[in-house]
C-alpha cells in the first residue's frame, strides 16, 4: 500500500477506467468515515488491534491507469461500505498478448492497353499487448469511539452525507437530449443576383438533437456542446425591379452548432447548479422553394438562400437533477450574445438525460 497524505474528500477519477467490487464478510455496516485511509505494516497492525475486518475489495484498471487510481477507488468504496481503513493484500497485472499474422493482398487494375497492372500489398505481422493492473484490499472498521486511540494520521474524517450524494461528482459526464434556439440569420431583406427580390419570412426556432460533454472538478465546471437540427419556414417575395405581386414560398434551414463552456458549480444532495460563460460557433444553411403552381411572377424572384456563419458568447446556467448515482436530468439555458450583431442576441435551451457517475455516491 502506498502511504500518502489524503487531503481531498473526493477524487478526480474516470470511473469507466477502474472497476471495483466489494465482498462483505460481516453484516452490512453503516458508513462512519468520509473516506477510508490506507494502512500497511505497523499501522495496519494498530488498526486491526482495535477494529474488525468487514470485507474485501477487488479492483482492476484499464486505459493506462496506475496503482494510485486503484487505491483511490478502493478507499472511496470502502467508506461507503462501512470501512475506515484499507490494507492492500495483493497486487499485480494481467497481461494479454494478441498476435495478428502477416497478410498479403493481391489486386489488379486495367492498364488501358488491354492488360492489367497488378500489385501486392504486404502487411507485416503485429503483436498487441494489453496490461490490466489489479489490487485486492482488506476493508477494516474501527468504531468512532476508539478513533482517539489511533495516531492522528490514522484518524479518518467523519462521514459527511453531502460528499456522497449523486451530485458530488468529480469527473466526466455525457448528456443527450434536444435543443431549441433562434435562427441567427436574416428573416427579411433583399436578395437575388439575377432578379432583385424583397423577401420576408417567419423564422421559427431551430430544434434538433443535443449532446453535451462535461468535466466537473470540485466547484469548477467545463463543458462542450454539439447540436444538429433545423426547421421549416414560410415567406413572401416580390421582384422589386418588375414590381410583380408578392408570391408565397417555403424553405428549410439546417446546420450544426458547437460551444465550449466554463464556470462554477454548487451542489446539494440531488441538485446541482452551474453558471458561466463560453464561446460558440455555428453554420446554418437556408434553402427556399417556390410552389410549381404559383403565378408566373414567381419565376422572377430569388428569395434568400444562403449559408449563415454564426459566432456567439453564451451566458449560461444549468441545473442537474440526479435520482441515482449515475443518471439524471439536465437543463441548460443560455443567452447567446453576438458582439457583431447585438440585435440578433437570443436565448436558447437544451434539455436531456445525463450520465455522470459519482464514485463517492452510496
Amino acid at each position: 500500500m502506498r502511504n500518502r497524505q489524503l487531503l481531498a474528500i473526493t477524487v478526480a477519477l474516470l470511473p469507466a477506467c477502474v472497476s471495483a467490487s466489494f465482498h462483505a464478510t460481516t453484516t452490512a455496516q453503516p458508513a462512519i468515515a468520509d473516506r477510508a485511509l490506507p494502512v500497511a505494516g505497523g499501522d495496519a497492525a494498530a488498526v486491526s488491534a482495535i477494529g474488525i475486518r468487514v470485507g474485501t475489495i477487488e479492483t482492476s484498471g484499464q486505459g493506462g491507469v496506475g496503482g494510485d487510481a486503484l487505491d483511490d477507488r478502493a478507499e472511496v468504496l470502502a467508506a461507503t461500505r462501512g470501512g475506515t481503513h484499507v490494507r492492500e493484500i495483493g497486487a499485480g497485472a494481467t497481461t494479454t498478448t494478441t498476435e495478428t499474422p502477416a497478410t498479403t493482398t493481391h489486386s489488379c487494375t486495367p492498364d488501358g492497353n488491354g492488360g492489367e497492372t497488378c500489385t501486392d500489398t504486404y502487411v507485416p505481422a503485429s503483436t498487441t499487448t494489453t496490461v490490466i493492473p489489479y489490487a485486492i484490499y482488506d476493508v477494516l472498521r474501527v468504531e468512532p469511539a476508539r478513533w482517539s486511540e489511533l495516531p492522528s494520521g490514522l484518524q479518518p474524517l467523519p462521514y459527511d452525507p453531502s460528499h456522497h450524494a449523486p451530485t458530488s461528482t468529480d469527473g466526466f459526464g455525457l448528456a443527450f437530449g434536444m435543443f431549441s434556439r433562434a435562427y441567427p440569420g436574416p428573416s427579411s431583406g433583399t436578395s437575388g443576383d439575377v432578379f432583385p427580390t424583397r423577401y420576408a419570412a417567419t423564422t421559427p426556432s431551430l430544434v434538433g438533437g443535443w449532446m453535451g460533454a462535461q468535466i466537473d472538478r470540485g466547484s469548477n465546471a467545463f463543458g462542450w456542446d454539439l447540436g444538429f437540427g433545423g426547421s421549416s419556414f414560410t415567406g413572401t417575395a416580390m421582384n422589386t425591379q418588375m414590381g410583380t405581386a408578392a408570391v408565397d414560398y417555403t424553405g428549410t434551414y439546417f446546420g450544426a452548432t458547437s460551444a465550449i463552456r466554463f464556470g462554477k458549480r454548487i451542489a446539494w444532495n440531488n441538485v446541482a447548479l452551474a453558471a458561466g460563460v463560453g464561446l460558440g460557433g455555428a453554420l446554418w444553411m437556408a434553402t427556399t422553394h417556390i410552389d410549381p403552381n404559383a403565378p408566373i411572377s414567381a419565376n422572377f424572384v430569388q428569395p434568400n438562400s444562403a449559408l449563415v456563419a454564426d459566432w456567439y458568447a453564451p451566458l449560461w446556467s444549468a441545473v442537474t437533477l440526479k435520482a441515482s448515482c449515475d443518471w439524471g436530468l439536465e437543463a441548460l439555458a443560455e443567452y447567446d450574445v453576438r458582439p457583431d450583431a447585438m440585435s440578433s442576441s437570443s436565448p436558447s435551451l437544451a434539455l436531456g438525460a445525463i450520465w455522470q457517475p459519482a464514485t463517492a455516491c452510496q
